[in-house]
């Protein structure tokens, strides 16, 4: 078989002939399962922010043979200010599938349902 594209069309379709028989075993169906419950993952997260202000400093200024002149300056302060919040960090389902029930986490909340890869075990 020479480098043609109908040979690497035959090429390809036999290799995945041959992958495919493998894949079938890994995943045979799809299925739904009903959740029973769906219990949000709360994190309680800090992001601290900085909170920054001015303030006006009046000083005296010696000008010489004891006289003071008024120095007006402009002073800026920072602090550190805890900031929390919550966040959801997942979900611990918990979905019935025959007559079982299955506990999963999951990062979003399913719904009403839950959708299952069924691989048959021979």
């Amino acid at each position: 078989m020479r480098n043609t594209p109908v040979g690497k069309s035959i090429l390809f379709l036999a290799l995945a002939a041959a992958l495919g028989s493998g894949a079938a075993l890994a995943r045979d169906f799809s299925d739904e399962a009903p959740v029973i419950s769906s219990t949000p993952i709360i994190e309680h997260v800090n992001d601290p922010t900085q909170q920054c202000w001015n303030e006006t400093v009046t000083t005296r200024e010696y000008l010489g043979a004891y006289t003071y002149a008024p120095v007006e300056r402009t002073v800026q302060h920072c602090r550190t200010v805890a900031s929390y919040r919550d966040e959801i960090r997942g979900y611990d389902v918990v979905y019935r599938y025959n007559g079982r029930d299955v506990h999963i986490r999951l990062p979003y909340d399913p719904g009403p349902t839950v959708r299952l890869d069924v691989t048959m075990v021979r």
